[in-house]
């Protein structure tokens, strides 16, 4: 198929598939053998932002353009920072994995996180084909991770909801039967405001009590 041909970024991870037949493919395989012999000498890389800095007019720069983000993150920060790039991103990725199957409970939250975690390993994956962790993309990324970590507390607030929302259903489900079931012809509904530690909630207790005002009629 051609769908998506279009997009530089898909045409490019297309060329994978078929590699003997990709010009462009093979130049790119050509080219990180010249800079594994040029890397040698260098275990630290070129430096931070110099796989493309032009620009900046260094010294010393890679002649051969980097293909991807992990090719740019060797060839800035040689095999000692590349190694240690991949490490990190690892130990994110099996801690905010283990995160999600042992510390959180709602079912909702875990699967909106693990989609979004799925997501990230999705954009290093491509990671090796593509420049695709330039901004804003990394942004996206680094949410992710972060909010598998916060995933614990968010937990505990979602939780505290459901249980107070099943708390409510209860108590009106008991005062609806103690209301309709009582023994008292004569009855009204009472309203008591309570005290809230939360100042952007009302708590209100409804009661049902005898009363010589209803006349026969519940009055609310």
């Amino acid at each position: 198929t051609n769908i998506g041909n279009s997009n530089q970024y898909i045409r490019k991870m297309r060329t994978a598939f078929r590699p003997t037949e990709d010009a462009s493919y093979l130049v790119r395989v050509e080219n990180r053998k010249k800079m594994k012999e040029l890397m040698i000498d260098r275990p630290l890389g070129y430096g931070i932002g110099l796989s493309k800095g032009e620009r900046f007019e260094p010294k010393e720069l890679m002649p051969y353009p980097p293909d991807s983000w992990l090719v740019s993150v060797w060839v800035e920060t040689g095999i000692v920072g590349l190694a240690l790039y991949l490490t990190v991103h690892g130990v994110l990725f099996a801690w905010c994995s283990w995160v999600l199957l042992f510390k959180i409970a709602n079912k909702r939250l875990r699967g909106l996180l693990a989609a979004w975690l799925c997501m990230n390993a999705g954009f290093f994956v491509a990671a090796y084909a593509n420049d695709v962790m330039q901004y804003p993309n990394s942004i996206v990324v680094y949410t992710g991770f972060a909010l598998c970590f916060a995933g614990p507390y968010i937990d505990k607030v979602m939780l505290e909801e459901e249980r107070q929302k099943k708390e409510r259903k209860k108590n009106a489900n008991q005062f609806y039967n103690m209301f309709m079931n009582g023994s008292c012809d004569e009855a009204a509904i009472v309203a008591q405001k309570c005290v809230s530690t939360n100042p952007n909630i009302n708590k209100v207790q409804f009661m049902a009590v005898p009363s010589s005002v209803s006349y026969g009629t519940p009055v609310v």
